[in-house]
């Protein structure tokens, strides 16, 4: 029994693909990082303290 694939087109809110901007390859934004930068600012300095840690041991 085969499987049927259906194509399908769904928005992304960091992704744009534009005929008109870099031949119309994919571009990411950048935005989630700006709207998300305490978040990640947190998660990498726990990483980096975790990392001291373990030099540590």
């Amino acid at each position: 029994m085969g499987v049927t694939l259906q194509k399908t087109e769904a928005e992304h809110p960091y992704m744009e693909i534009n005929p008109e901007i870099c031949g119309g390859n994919p571009v990411i934004a950048l935005s989630y990082c700006y709207e998300n930068k305490d978040t990640l600012d947190k998660k990498i300095r726990e990483d980096k303290q975790f990392m001291r840690k373990l030099a540590n041991q």
